[in-house]
């Protein structure tokens, strides 16, 4: 599994997406929107105007933001208890 975050260095959410990233051993490349703003533009286009930043993608997949990542099914922080 491989992703890519498309971030600011500013922004919370960019951060926090980072670290579960990390914290899941999932590899990632970071770009800095800051750096690249038509790639940003180029992205977000590409994924029905997606309009903030973190942008992420796993496996070449177009994730969401933060609160995707946090909801997709490869997270299991939020195991069922039975």
């Amino acid at each position: 599994m491989q992703a890519t975050i498309y971030h600011k260095p500013t922004c919370p959410y960019c951060q926090k997406a980072m670290a579960l990233l990390e914290e899941k051993d999932i590899p990632f490349e970071a770009i800095n929107v800051l750096d690249y703003p038509y790639e940003r533009a180029r992205v977000s286009a590409e994924n029905n105007n997606f309009p903030t930043v973190p942008m992420i993608f796993i496996d070449g997949e177009f994730v969401g933001g933060y609160d995707d990542l946090v909801g997709s099914p490869d997270d299991d922080s939020e195991d069922e208890e039975e």
